[in-house]
Protein backbone atom coordinates (compact mmCIF):
# COMPACT_ATOMS: atom_id res chain seq x y z
CA UNK A 1 0.00 0.00 0.00
CA UNK A 2 1.33 3.41 -0.98
CA UNK A 3 0.37 6.91 0.14
CA UNK A 4 1.42 10.35 -1.00
CA UNK A 5 0.23 13.63 0.48
CA UNK A 6 1.38 17.21 0.01
CA UNK A 7 2.04 20.01 2.46
CA UNK A 8 2.25 23.65 1.29
CA UNK A 9 5.29 25.87 1.67
CA UNK A 10 4.61 29.62 1.57
CA UNK A 11 6.69 32.63 0.59
CA UNK A 12 6.67 35.94 2.46
CA UNK A 13 3.61 37.05 0.51
CA UNK A 14 1.70 34.00 1.86
CA UNK A 15 1.54 32.52 -1.63
CA UNK A 16 2.40 28.85 -2.16
CA UNK A 17 6.00 28.45 -3.35
CA UNK A 18 5.96 24.66 -3.38
CA UNK A 19 4.70 21.47 -1.78
CA UNK A 20 6.63 18.95 0.26
CA UNK A 21 5.59 15.50 -0.93
CA UNK A 22 5.13 13.05 1.92
CA UNK A 23 5.32 9.37 1.11
CA UNK A 24 4.69 6.24 3.11
CA UNK A 25 4.72 2.70 1.73
CA UNK A 26 3.09 1.10 4.76
CA UNK A 27 1.37 1.63 8.09
CA UNK A 28 4.43 2.88 9.98
CA UNK A 29 4.65 6.63 9.67
CA UNK A 30 8.44 6.77 10.00
CA UNK A 31 11.64 6.84 7.99
CA UNK A 32 14.15 4.39 9.42
CA UNK A 33 17.18 2.82 7.79
CA UNK A 34 16.48 1.25 4.43
CA UNK A 35 12.87 2.49 4.47
CA UNK A 36 14.13 6.03 3.84
CA UNK A 37 15.77 4.87 0.60
CA UNK A 38 12.65 3.04 -0.47
CA UNK A 39 10.38 5.93 0.44
CA UNK A 40 12.40 8.47 -1.52
CA UNK A 41 12.68 6.18 -4.53
CA UNK A 42 8.97 5.41 -4.51
CA UNK A 43 7.80 8.99 -4.11
CA UNK A 44 9.86 9.90 -7.18
CA UNK A 45 8.36 7.07 -9.20
CA UNK A 46 4.84 7.77 -7.97
CA UNK A 47 5.17 11.49 -8.58
CA UNK A 48 6.17 10.87 -12.18
CA UNK A 49 3.99 7.92 -13.10
CA UNK A 50 1.23 7.00 -10.66
CA UNK A 51 -0.12 10.46 -9.94
CA UNK A 52 1.69 12.87 -12.23
CA UNK A 53 3.73 15.84 -11.10
CA UNK A 54 1.30 18.41 -12.48
CA UNK A 55 -1.67 17.04 -10.54
CA UNK A 56 0.33 17.00 -7.32
CA UNK A 57 2.01 20.37 -7.68
CA UNK A 58 -0.16 22.60 -9.84
CA UNK A 59 2.91 24.35 -11.25
CA UNK A 60 4.69 24.75 -7.90
CA UNK A 61 8.05 23.41 -6.67
CA UNK A 62 8.36 19.85 -5.36
CA UNK A 63 10.26 19.37 -2.09
CA UNK A 64 11.32 15.72 -1.92
CA UNK A 65 13.19 14.13 1.00
CA UNK A 66 16.19 12.07 -0.07
CA UNK A 67 18.32 9.63 1.89
CA UNK A 68 22.07 9.35 1.42
CA UNK A 69 21.84 6.47 -1.06
CA UNK A 70 19.14 8.13 -3.15
CA UNK A 71 21.22 11.31 -3.27
CA UNK A 72 24.54 9.64 -4.11
CA UNK A 73 22.97 7.33 -6.71
CA UNK A 74 21.33 10.36 -8.43
CA UNK A 75 17.92 8.61 -8.44
CA UNK A 76 16.09 11.91 -8.09
CA UNK A 77 17.63 13.13 -11.37
CA UNK A 78 14.56 11.68 -13.09
CA UNK A 79 12.62 14.74 -11.90
CA UNK A 80 12.77 18.10 -13.72
CA UNK A 81 15.49 20.31 -12.14
CA UNK A 82 13.56 23.56 -12.52
CA UNK A 83 10.72 22.18 -10.39
CA UNK A 84 12.58 20.03 -7.85
CA UNK A 85 14.02 20.81 -4.43
CA UNK A 86 16.36 18.04 -3.28
CA UNK A 87 15.78 17.97 0.48
CA UNK A 88 18.52 16.20 2.42
CA UNK A 89 17.34 14.32 5.49
CA UNK A 90 18.94 15.44 8.74
CA UNK A 91 20.61 12.00 9.10
CA UNK A 92 22.89 12.61 6.11
CA UNK A 93 26.52 13.33 7.00
CA UNK A 94 28.72 15.63 4.90
CA UNK A 95 31.22 13.07 3.56
CA UNK A 96 33.01 13.48 0.22
CA UNK A 97 30.47 11.45 -1.77
CA UNK A 98 27.55 13.44 -0.39
CA UNK A 99 29.23 16.78 -1.08
CA UNK A 100 30.10 15.67 -4.64
CA UNK A 101 26.48 14.62 -5.25
CA UNK A 102 25.17 17.96 -3.98
CA UNK A 103 27.56 19.80 -6.29
CA UNK A 104 26.37 17.66 -9.22
CA UNK A 105 22.73 18.48 -8.51
CA UNK A 106 23.47 22.20 -8.16
CA UNK A 107 25.45 22.19 -11.42
CA UNK A 108 22.48 20.57 -13.12
CA UNK A 109 19.95 23.18 -11.99
CA UNK A 110 18.43 21.55 -8.90
CA UNK A 111 17.72 23.39 -5.64
CA UNK A 112 19.34 21.95 -2.51
CA UNK A 113 17.59 22.12 0.88
CA UNK A 114 18.72 20.91 4.31
CA UNK A 115 15.93 19.45 6.44
CA UNK A 116 15.64 19.96 10.23
CA UNK A 117 18.90 21.90 10.24
CA UNK A 118 20.84 22.34 13.49
CA UNK A 119 24.11 24.27 13.21
CA UNK A 120 27.19 22.13 13.87
CA UNK A 121 30.68 22.04 12.36
CA UNK A 122 30.12 18.69 10.64
CA UNK A 123 27.38 20.21 8.45
CA UNK A 124 29.17 23.37 7.36
CA UNK A 125 30.18 21.83 4.02
CA UNK A 126 26.52 21.14 3.25
CA UNK A 127 25.41 24.54 4.53
CA UNK A 128 27.83 26.14 2.07
CA UNK A 129 26.10 24.29 -0.80
CA UNK A 130 22.51 24.75 0.36
CA UNK A 131 20.03 27.02 -1.37
CA UNK A 132 17.42 26.57 1.38
CA UNK A 133 17.95 25.77 5.07
CA UNK A 134 14.90 24.46 6.93
CA UNK A 135 14.68 25.32 10.63
CA UNK A 136 12.33 23.33 12.85
CA UNK A 137 10.57 25.90 15.06
CA UNK A 138 9.59 23.21 17.57
CA UNK A 139 13.18 22.08 18.09
CA UNK A 140 14.81 25.51 17.65
CA UNK A 141 13.56 27.96 20.25
CA UNK A 142 14.30 31.39 21.67
CA UNK A 143 17.28 33.38 20.41
CA UNK A 144 18.57 30.40 18.42
CA UNK A 145 15.96 31.13 15.72
CA UNK A 146 17.54 34.56 15.19
CA UNK A 147 21.10 33.26 15.41
CA UNK A 148 20.42 30.94 12.46
CA UNK A 149 19.26 33.96 10.44
CA UNK A 150 22.30 36.01 11.45
CA UNK A 151 24.69 33.17 10.61
CA UNK A 152 23.27 31.76 7.37
CA UNK A 153 20.93 34.25 5.69
CA UNK A 154 22.52 35.75 2.61
CA UNK A 155 21.72 36.72 -0.93
CA UNK A 156 21.91 33.08 -2.07
CA UNK A 157 20.73 31.14 1.00
CA UNK A 158 17.06 31.30 1.96
CA UNK A 159 15.71 30.18 5.31
CA UNK A 160 12.53 28.15 5.74
CA UNK A 161 10.73 28.03 9.10
CA UNK A 162 8.95 24.71 9.40
CA UNK A 163 6.40 23.36 11.88
CA UNK A 164 4.82 26.82 12.13
CA UNK A 165 1.50 26.05 13.77
CA UNK A 166 0.12 29.41 14.92
CA UNK A 167 -0.27 32.90 13.40
CA UNK A 168 2.01 34.23 16.19
CA UNK A 169 4.83 31.85 15.19
CA UNK A 170 4.40 32.87 11.56
CA UNK A 171 4.64 36.58 12.49
CA UNK A 172 7.78 35.89 14.54
CA UNK A 173 9.45 34.03 11.68
CA UNK A 174 8.43 36.77 9.26
CA UNK A 175 9.88 39.47 11.51
CA UNK A 176 13.15 37.54 11.96
CA UNK A 177 13.65 37.46 8.20
CA UNK A 178 12.75 33.89 7.21
CA UNK A 179 11.90 33.54 3.51
CA UNK A 180 9.59 30.53 3.50
CA UNK A 181 7.12 29.01 5.96
CA UNK A 182 5.72 25.51 6.39
CA UNK A 183 3.02 24.40 8.82
CA UNK A 184 -0.66 24.82 9.55
CA UNK A 185 -0.60 28.38 10.88
CA UNK A 186 -2.89 29.38 8.00
CA UNK A 187 -5.53 26.92 9.22
CA UNK A 188 -5.69 28.43 12.72
CA UNK A 189 -7.86 31.41 13.70
CA UNK A 190 -6.09 34.51 14.97
CA UNK A 191 -8.25 35.73 17.83
CA UNK A 192 -6.24 38.58 19.30
CA UNK A 193 -9.38 40.60 19.87
CA UNK A 194 -13.04 40.47 18.95
CA UNK A 195 -13.43 41.47 15.33
CA UNK A 196 -16.49 42.98 13.68
CA UNK A 197 -17.05 41.40 10.29
CA UNK A 198 -17.17 43.78 7.29
CA UNK A 199 -20.47 44.10 5.43
CA UNK A 200 -19.46 41.96 2.46
CA UNK A 201 -18.51 39.06 4.74
CA UNK A 202 -21.80 39.35 6.61
CA UNK A 203 -23.64 39.15 3.25
CA UNK A 204 -21.70 36.03 2.31
CA UNK A 205 -22.50 34.46 5.68
CA UNK A 206 -26.21 35.16 5.22
CA UNK A 207 -26.07 33.58 1.77
CA UNK A 208 -24.21 30.58 3.16
CA UNK A 209 -26.86 30.12 5.82
CA UNK A 210 -29.65 30.20 3.20
CA UNK A 211 -28.13 27.46 1.05
CA UNK A 212 -27.48 25.36 4.17
CA UNK A 213 -31.21 25.05 4.88
CA UNK A 214 -32.85 21.67 4.42
CA UNK A 215 -35.33 23.13 1.92
CA UNK A 216 -34.14 25.67 -0.66
CA UNK A 217 -36.32 28.57 -1.80
CA UNK A 218 -35.22 29.57 -5.31
CA UNK A 219 -37.16 32.85 -5.19
CA UNK A 220 -35.33 33.95 -2.03
CA UNK A 221 -31.97 32.79 -3.38
CA UNK A 222 -32.49 34.59 -6.70
CA UNK A 223 -33.27 37.81 -4.82
CA UNK A 224 -30.16 37.49 -2.62
CA UNK A 225 -27.92 36.78 -5.60
CA UNK A 226 -29.30 39.71 -7.61
CA UNK A 227 -28.75 42.06 -4.66
CA UNK A 228 -25.11 40.98 -4.29
CA UNK A 229 -23.35 41.84 -7.56
CA UNK A 230 -20.32 39.66 -6.82
CA UNK A 231 -22.57 36.61 -6.42
CA UNK A 232 -24.32 37.28 -9.73
CA UNK A 233 -21.05 37.68 -11.60
CA UNK A 234 -19.47 34.63 -9.96
CA UNK A 235 -22.47 32.43 -10.65
CA UNK A 236 -22.67 33.29 -14.35
CA UNK A 237 -18.89 33.05 -14.79
CA UNK A 238 -18.82 29.70 -13.00
CA UNK A 239 -21.56 28.23 -15.18
CA UNK A 240 -20.07 29.59 -18.40
CA UNK A 241 -16.58 28.30 -17.57
CA UNK A 242 -14.92 25.32 -19.21
CA UNK A 243 -15.79 23.30 -16.10
CA UNK A 244 -19.28 22.91 -17.60
CA UNK A 245 -20.03 22.28 -21.25
CA UNK A 246 -23.49 23.74 -21.72
CA UNK A 247 -24.83 23.91 -25.25
CA UNK A 248 -25.99 27.51 -24.81
CA UNK A 249 -24.55 30.40 -22.79
CA UNK A 250 -26.27 31.09 -19.45
CA UNK A 251 -27.52 34.66 -19.19
CA UNK A 252 -30.06 34.85 -16.35
CA UNK A 253 -29.85 34.06 -12.63
CA UNK A 254 -33.07 31.98 -12.66
CA UNK A 255 -31.85 29.96 -15.63
CA UNK A 256 -28.56 29.38 -13.82
CA UNK A 257 -30.24 28.18 -10.62
CA UNK A 258 -32.50 25.77 -12.48
CA UNK A 259 -29.62 24.34 -14.52
CA UNK A 260 -27.41 23.85 -11.50
CA UNK A 261 -29.90 21.88 -9.50
CA UNK A 262 -30.00 21.71 -5.72
CA UNK A 263 -26.78 19.78 -5.08
CA UNK A 264 -24.63 21.77 -7.51
CA UNK A 265 -26.17 25.01 -6.25
CA UNK A 266 -25.27 24.20 -2.65
CA UNK A 267 -21.75 23.21 -3.72
CA UNK A 268 -21.20 26.36 -5.80
CA UNK A 269 -22.56 28.60 -3.03
CA UNK A 270 -20.22 27.04 -0.47
CA UNK A 271 -17.22 27.45 -2.76
CA UNK A 272 -17.92 31.06 -3.70
CA UNK A 273 -18.76 32.12 -0.16
CA UNK A 274 -15.64 30.54 1.31
CA UNK A 275 -13.51 32.10 -1.44
CA UNK A 276 -14.96 35.55 -0.68
CA UNK A 277 -14.57 35.14 3.08
CA UNK A 278 -10.90 34.26 2.53
CA UNK A 279 -9.97 37.40 0.59
CA UNK A 280 -7.54 38.55 3.29
CA UNK A 281 -6.15 35.05 3.91
CA UNK A 282 -3.55 32.88 2.15
CA UNK A 283 -5.14 31.48 -1.06
CA UNK A 284 -4.06 28.01 0.03
CA UNK A 285 -6.68 28.20 2.78
CA UNK A 286 -9.38 28.11 0.11
CA UNK A 287 -7.68 25.21 -1.70
CA UNK A 288 -7.43 23.32 1.60
CA UNK A 289 -11.11 23.90 2.40
CA UNK A 290 -12.11 22.71 -1.08
CA UNK A 291 -9.85 19.67 -0.88
CA UNK A 292 -11.26 18.73 2.52
CA UNK A 293 -14.83 19.17 1.28
CA UNK A 294 -14.40 17.04 -1.83
CA UNK A 295 -12.33 14.39 -0.03
CA UNK A 296 -14.98 14.10 2.71
CA UNK A 297 -17.70 13.82 0.08
CA UNK A 298 -15.85 11.10 -1.84
CA UNK A 299 -15.39 9.09 1.37
CA UNK A 300 -19.17 8.80 1.85
CA UNK A 301 -19.75 5.75 -0.40
CA UNK A 302 -16.51 4.13 0.80
CA UNK A 303 -17.82 4.30 4.37
CA UNK A 304 -21.33 3.27 3.29
CA UNK A 305 -22.63 6.72 4.18
CA UNK A 306 -23.99 7.74 0.77
CA UNK A 307 -26.94 9.62 2.25
CA UNK A 308 -24.56 11.84 4.23
CA UNK A 309 -22.43 12.88 1.21
CA UNK A 310 -23.46 16.54 1.25
CA UNK A 311 -23.22 16.76 5.05
CA UNK A 312 -19.65 15.52 4.71
CA UNK A 313 -18.96 18.10 1.99
CA UNK A 314 -20.25 20.82 4.33
CA UNK A 315 -18.13 19.55 7.21
CA UNK A 316 -14.99 19.60 5.09
CA UNK A 317 -15.72 23.08 3.72
CA UNK A 318 -16.79 24.57 7.06
CA UNK A 319 -13.92 22.97 9.00
CA UNK A 320 -11.86 26.10 8.32
CA UNK A 321 -14.53 28.76 8.79
CA UNK A 322 -13.05 29.68 12.18
CA UNK A 323 -9.72 30.45 10.47
CA UNK A 324 -11.51 32.36 7.70
CA UNK A 325 -13.32 34.64 10.15
CA UNK A 326 -10.92 34.55 13.11
CA UNK A 327 -13.73 33.50 15.42
CA UNK A 328 -14.32 30.43 17.53
CA UNK A 329 -16.22 27.64 15.84
CA UNK A 330 -18.60 27.52 18.80
CA UNK A 331 -19.56 31.17 18.15
CA UNK A 332 -20.25 30.66 14.44
CA UNK A 333 -22.18 27.38 14.30
CA UNK A 334 -25.37 28.31 16.21
CA UNK A 335 -26.48 30.56 13.32
CA UNK A 336 -26.13 27.84 10.68
CA UNK A 337 -29.23 25.72 9.88
CA UNK A 338 -27.29 22.44 9.73
CA UNK A 339 -28.00 19.29 11.70
CA UNK A 340 -26.79 18.78 15.25
CA UNK A 341 -24.68 15.88 13.98
CA UNK A 342 -22.84 18.22 11.60
CA UNK A 343 -22.34 20.82 14.33
CA UNK A 344 -21.00 18.26 16.79
CA UNK A 345 -18.58 16.91 14.19
CA UNK A 346 -17.25 20.42 13.49
CA UNK A 347 -16.82 21.01 17.22
CA UNK A 348 -14.72 17.86 17.50
CA UNK A 349 -17.20 15.49 19.16
CA UNK A 350 -16.73 11.88 18.03
CA UNK A 351 -19.48 10.65 15.70
CA UNK A 352 -19.64 8.95 12.29
CA UNK A 353 -19.23 12.25 10.41
CA UNK A 354 -16.30 13.40 12.56
CA UNK A 355 -14.55 10.12 11.80
CA UNK A 356 -14.43 11.02 8.11
CA UNK A 357 -13.04 14.50 8.83
CA UNK A 358 -10.42 12.93 11.11
CA UNK A 359 -9.39 10.66 8.22
CA UNK A 360 -9.06 13.68 5.92
CA UNK A 361 -6.99 15.58 8.51
CA UNK A 362 -4.70 12.57 9.02
CA UNK A 363 -4.06 12.44 5.28
CA UNK A 364 -3.48 16.19 5.16
CA UNK A 365 -0.71 15.94 7.78
CA UNK A 366 0.83 12.80 6.35
CA UNK A 367 -0.18 10.79 9.43
CA UNK A 368 -0.85 7.64 7.43
CA UNK A 369 -0.68 5.35 10.46
CA UNK A 370 -3.75 7.11 11.89
CA UNK A 371 -5.42 7.15 8.47
CA UNK A 372 -4.99 3.39 8.15
CA UNK A 373 -6.39 2.78 11.63
CA UNK A 374 -9.53 4.74 10.72
CA UNK A 375 -9.86 2.81 7.46
CA UNK A 376 -9.60 -0.45 9.38
CA UNK A 377 -12.12 0.67 12.00
CA UNK A 378 -14.62 1.81 9.33
CA UNK A 379 -13.90 -1.15 7.02
CA UNK A 380 -12.81 1.11 4.19
CA UNK A 381 -10.44 0.07 1.42
CA UNK A 382 -7.22 2.12 1.89
CA UNK A 383 -6.49 1.93 -1.84
CA UNK A 384 -9.91 3.44 -2.64
CA UNK A 385 -9.25 6.17 -0.07
CA UNK A 386 -5.94 6.95 -1.78
CA UNK A 387 -7.76 7.20 -5.12
CA UNK A 388 -10.30 9.55 -3.53
CA UNK A 389 -7.48 11.77 -2.25
CA UNK A 390 -5.99 12.00 -5.73
CA UNK A 391 -9.34 12.97 -7.19
CA UNK A 392 -9.94 15.54 -4.46
CA UNK A 393 -6.55 17.21 -5.04
CA UNK A 394 -7.15 17.50 -8.78
CA UNK A 395 -10.72 18.79 -8.27
CA UNK A 396 -9.74 21.35 -5.62
CA UNK A 397 -6.96 22.84 -7.74
CA UNK A 398 -9.19 22.99 -10.82
CA UNK A 399 -12.25 24.43 -9.12
CA UNK A 400 -10.12 26.97 -7.24
CA UNK A 401 -9.08 28.51 -10.54
CA UNK A 402 -12.73 28.89 -11.56
CA UNK A 403 -14.17 30.24 -8.30
CA UNK A 404 -11.37 32.65 -7.40
CA UNK A 405 -10.71 34.30 -10.77
CA UNK A 406 -11.30 38.05 -10.36
CA UNK A 407 -14.72 39.17 -11.53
Amino acid sequence: MKFVARQPIFNRGRKVFGYELLFRSGPKNVFDGASADQAASDVIADSLHTFGLEKLLGGKMAFINVSRNVLVDRIISNLPPERTVVELLETIEADDEVVAACRWFKDNGYTIALDDFIARPALERLADLADIIKVDFLATVGDERKRVVDRYASGTVRLLAEKIETPAEYEEALKLGYNYFQGYFFCRPEMVQSKNLPAFKLNQLRFLREVSRASLNLDDLELIIKQEVSLSVNLLRFLNSAYFMWKDRITSIRHALVLLGERQLRTWASLVSVSTLAQDKPPELVVTAMLRARFCELLAPLAKMDAAAFDLFVIGMFSLIDALLDKKMSELLPDFPVSDEVKMALLGSPNRLRGMLDLVLAYERGDFEHALSICKERRMDPEAVWQAYQEAVAWADKIFMVTTKPA
